[in-house]
């Protein structure tokens, strides 16, 4: 006897995900799981009880699942609280922007917290100084990260408040100093790490709530699953809000899928307690630690990549940016975390970081047997810049190359500056990685750039900026429906979850979306005006209808 469905789906635009052409037909769903897919024996799941969403010719796909987000950054920078600097053509702009949000409703555990400024992009290029965020808030300590999200730009009552003083910081390379020693204001990367996960922080419950308003903007995207990934690299740092995501699902208010990824180090107590408070993402779990990640070097702009030789524009005979973290270290981490089960993203920029993570992967993968393997997913994130060797090395070795397409327009000028038009040849080259059978998943690492989806794929199909321009190193463009499975499919198997979830299939979970645009058949410029009509996670309806 057939099982009769909850809710059947209808159109005649429904791209399953694993062909490029529509089918015309149903989806039948029974509680959270799909029953048949189809049209010859749709009828045959409808009984006296089942709810009919007929939606016409309007576009039916998986649910959208973004691979890389930074759920505490993305949701603070979502709440209206925080000044975003993303637009911001100067330093005295960016100031100016920031004094709009100087009221006690805005503060963050009495701090201004914003993000989002570049200094390569500004006319003046030097990096800014404590100096104009001193006139403008002389007792408020500001903190401002930069788009990459990897340094900061604070005041000095922010300075006097954390006790960093030219003393205490003397031989640490991440403080910026004047010439007569004074603290300019800027910090890198490794104490920023270390900084924003102290200063950002807020009770469980307004992070519940932050949480759920971005939640519902995700849903409005056809956004049904994340992964929450480490935001950094230092001990008891990782930015992963548990305690609020636990929250949220017992309170049934849990309307997106989770898969957490907490810092990886030797000590795996961290990664414990959070499995002991959220579980294991697999089958149908609405929540759980999918993996942990780890950092192999920094970012380009910076010249912290590592890269096999040196930068173009390199400021010294040996500037090639370096590792985080030995070789042996990731390598007895990510054994470590294999054996326990727990799929890995390491975050390399650079080709020669690229290249030391598949180094690791080969070796630790000789060290393991099919049964443990077939139960992890090794991953690298962001890969900007990779040797053409290294991409049937991903291919052989079955990792998946985890990037962002946006991340290629933020400032071609200054890719091409710091990497020369060889290099930049290779970047971000989502061509050649498909033409070789290497796996790829999109997400956008929100909050450095927006986690629209639908930005995203535009930036990988035309390689162009969303404002508008040349298309920038537009061989390694890739069409829709490639990009459209990179963001199903290929997320889904970065967190191991493809069986359950990627495509619309008989058995697979019911996240599914729907719609305004038919972006497979429409211009490319069409993406940019989309978004969904109704979104399904676990086979409840969580926006539209």
């Amino acid at each position: 006897m057939i099982c009769k469905a909850d809710i059947i789906i209808k159109s005649s635009q429904i791209w399953t995900g694993n062909i490029d052409e529509t089918i015309y037909g149903g989806i039948a769903i029974k509680k959270n799981r799909i029953l048949y897919v189809g049209f010859q024996d749709l009828d045959k799941y409808v009984g006296s009880n089942t709810k009919i969403l007929d939606y016409g010719d309007q576009l039916v796909i998986p649910g959208i699942h973004d691979g890389h987000v930074h759920m505490l950054m993305t949701a603070l920078m979502n709440s209206g609280k925080c000044p975003s600097l993303y637009d911001a053509k100067s330093e005295k702009e960016c100031v100016d922007i920031v004094k709009r949000y100087d009221k006690p409703q805005n503060l963050i555990g009495g701090w201004i917290i914003g993000m989002g400024w570049y200094q390569l992009l500004w006319d003046n290029k030097k990096l800014p100084t404590k100096k104009s965020l001193d006139n403008a808030f002389p007792d408020t300590p500001v903190f401002l990260m930069d788009s990459n999200a990897h340094t900061t730009w604070v005041n000095s009552e922010a300075l006097r408040r954390l006790n960093f003083t030219p003393q205490n910081t003397k031989d640490n390379i991440d403080f910026g100093k004047f010439e007569n020693g004074e603290l300019t204001g800027i910090i890198g990367e490794a104490s920023f790490m270390k900084l924003s996960s102290q200063i950002m922080t807020a009770d469980e419950k307004t992070t519940s709530k932050l949480f759920i308003d971005t939640i519902k903007r995700m849903n409005s995207f056809g956004i049904t699953q994340i992964d929450d990934v480490a935001g950094s690299a230092v001990p008891d740092s990782d930015q992963i809000a548990d305690q609020s995501w636990k929250q949220i699902y017992s309170e049934n208010k849990l309307n997106i899928r989770v898969n957490l990824f907490p810092t990886l180090l030797d000590d795996f107590s961290r990664i414990h307690q959070i499995e002991n408070n959220c579980g294991r993402a697999t089958g149908d779990s609405m929540i759980g630690i999918a993996g942990v990640k780890s950092f192999f070097d920094g970012v380009s702009s910076m010249h912290t990549a590592y890269l096999s030789e040196p930068y173009s524009d390199a400021q010294s005979p040996d500037d090639r940016g370096h590792l985080t973290i030995k070789p042996d270290v990731m390598q007895r981490r990510v054994l470590k975390a294999a054996k326990e089960g727990y799929c890995v993203k390491i975050h390399a920029i650079g080709d020669g970081a690229v290249t030391e993570a598949l180094n690791v992967y080969e070796n630790v993968e000789k060290e393991l047997d099919n049964k443990v393997l077939s139960k992890v997913q090794f991953n690298i994130e962001h890969l900007e810049n990779i040797e053409e060797k290294d991409i049937e090395r991903l291919r052989d070795l079955n990792v998946i190359a985890s990037v962002q397409p946006a991340h290629a327009l933020i400032d071609p000028a200054g890719e091409e500056k710091d990497l020369g038009e060889k290099r930049t040849k290779m970047m971000w080259p989502f061509r050649h990685y498909l033409a070789r059978g290497t796996k790829i998943a999109f997400g956008t690492d929100s909050p450095v750039v927006d986690f629209n989806p639908f930005e995203n794929l535009y930036n990988a199909v035309t390689r162009k900026s969303i404002n508008g321009g040349k298309p920038w190193e537009s061989q390694n463009s890739i069409n829709i429906q490639e990009a459209l499975r990179a963001y199903t499919l290929g997320s889904a198997r970065c967190s191991n979850r493809q069986k359950d979830l990627g495509t619309i299939e008989n058995g697979k979970l019911a996240d599914v979306a729907v719609l305004n645009c038919n972006i497979l058949k429409s211009s490319p410029e069409d993406l940019l005006k989309t978004n969904a009509v109704m979104t399904m996670v676990n086979g409840k309806i969580v926006y539209g209808g």
